[in-house]
Formats: C-alpha cells, structure tokens, sequence
C-alpha cells in the first residue's frame, strides 16, 4: 500500500497538469470586447441591462402571463 502513495500522488499531479492546459486552451473570452466603460455604453445605446434570477418564494415569474411577484419583488 505504502508504496502505490507516490504513484497516486504522481497520476494525480499529472492529472493536474493537463486539466491546467485544457483550461488554459479553451479559454473563452467575454462576449464584449471592447475599451470602453459601462457608462459609456449605457449612454450611447439608452440601454441597461440586467439579469435576474427567480428564487421562490423570493421571486417568482408566472409563465403564462410573464408577470413577476414575491417576496423580494419591487
């Protein structure tokens, strides 16, 4: 037993490795590359936006009518 522990440790780390250059390769870049700030964007389209994420009984989207409600909502 005591000897397959630096086998183990070994796979493990070579395990590592290549999970890190997977990673690394398939790297995904943001959708929005761009150097311009928030503000300035939100300025120039008129357009903010957002995302939510419904958490019963926190908030809630009724699928037929698409109306909101819960606890959490404004």
């Amino acid at each position: 037993m005591l000897k397959k522990v630096p086998v183990m440790i070994f796979i493990i780390f070579i395990a590592g490795l290549a999970g890190y250059e997977w990673a690394l390769k398939n790297n995904t870049q943001p959708a929005i590359q761009s150097n311009e700030n928030a503000l300035s964007r939100i300025v120039q389209t008129k357009t903010i936006r957002c995302g939510y994420i419904t958490y019963p009984p926190y908030l809630i989207k009724d699928p037929n009518s698409g109306e909101f409600s819960g606890v959490a909502y404004d």
